[in-house]
């Protein structure tokens, strides 16, 4: 049992509650919308705890029953619980290529391939691979996949609580990545695309038969982010803070010194494994070649024309 939760009003009829999770990242944030259509952005990892969380965040809302759940991406930590809460009545929303990644994560198809590219294209030992998928073995234990989705659209407008919601594309960490604007409020539900304290890992997937790096994707995503002069977003990890605009502009800076600094090396591996002595877990260690195979991608593009 939760001996005591925090659980704030960060704006009227909107809620929040901050949970520690099992893994390399350490917390994530849970969002409910109360009002005519009750709305979740995410729903966690599935845990006893986390869903007694939501069931506690549900009773400080007035809410009897989450009428949808619109997730920001598939990744464990924020679609854990939707096939729980979907048995309850919710409407899960995720993009058309989010869920076709999630069903494949589901399936565990995603661990084979991210084997035969890590190996075959970014250099990185077989047994390296082999330690990530005690990490692919445990996120399996974090979610159950719905049985039903509904996909929604870039541009879209969805009702959340008594709130007209706005679906915003903002790939870059996952290739379907959602974020959902308030237009009225000036509101941003960020997801992993932006963070007050940390860039999230750039996600890599296939265009065509080629591999290529979520980095541009997600610098184009800040961009865009930062053209819509919100006042306050609300991310997946850490607390809310105003002006997201600008925190767009420290993260693109912070990028682009990364990509600055960096130096390529024999491969992606040898890359990632000179960014420090440090014995890191295999998770941060997928984290560090994703970071590295991006920087080395927008490189490519700057001398090619790209512009950021």
């Amino acid at each position: 049992m939760i001996k005591t939760l925090e659980i704030n009003e960060i704006y009227p009829k909107i809620f929040r509650i901050n949970l520690p999770l099992p893994l390399d990242v350490t917390d994530v944030n849970i969002y409910l919308i109360a009002g005519e259509v009750p709305t979740l952005i995410d729903a966690g990892i599935k845990t006893p705890l986390f869903f007694e969380a939501i069931k506690a965040l549900m009773k400080k809302a007035g809410v009897q029953q989450i009428a949808r759940i619109l997730l920001t991406h598939w990744h464990v930590d924020h679609s854990g619980n939707t096939a729980l809460l979907a048995k309850e009545g919710a409407e899960i929303f995720t993009s058309a290529i989010d869920y076709e990644e999630w069903l494949a994560f589901s399936k565990q198809d995603s661990f084979d391939t991210m084997h035969e590219w890590m190996t075959e294209e970014w250099g990185v030992p077989k047994e390296k691979v082999l330690t990530m998928y005690d990490n692919h073995c445990q996120f399996q234990t974090l979610f159950s996949f719905p049985s039903q989705v509904s996909l929604i659209q870039p541009d879209d407008f969805v009702q959340a609580g008594d709130y007209r919601v706005q679906v915003i594309s903002t790939p870059g960490h996952t290739r379907g990545h959602l974020s959902y604007w308030l237009e009225q409020e000036k509101l941003i539900f960020t997801g992993d695309i932006l963070l007050p304290d940390q860039i999230a890992f750039p996600g890599a997937w296939l265009e065509g038969k080629t591999r290529v790096s979520g980095l541009p994707a997600y610098i184009r995503s800040l961009k865009k982010l930062e053209s819509l002069n919100g006042q306050r977003y609300f991310p997946a990890h850490g607390a809310p803070e105003n002006d997201p605009s600008a925190r767009c502009r420290v993260v693109l800076d912070q990028i682009r010194n990364q990509i600055a600094r960096h130096v390529p090396a024999e491969d992606v591996y040898t890359g990632a494994s000179l960014l420090g002595n440090k014995k890191y877990s295999s998770g941060y260690l997928y984290y560090r070649l994703h970071h590295v195979f991006g920087c080395e991608t927008v490189q490519k593009q700057l001398k090619n024309g790209f512009v950021f």
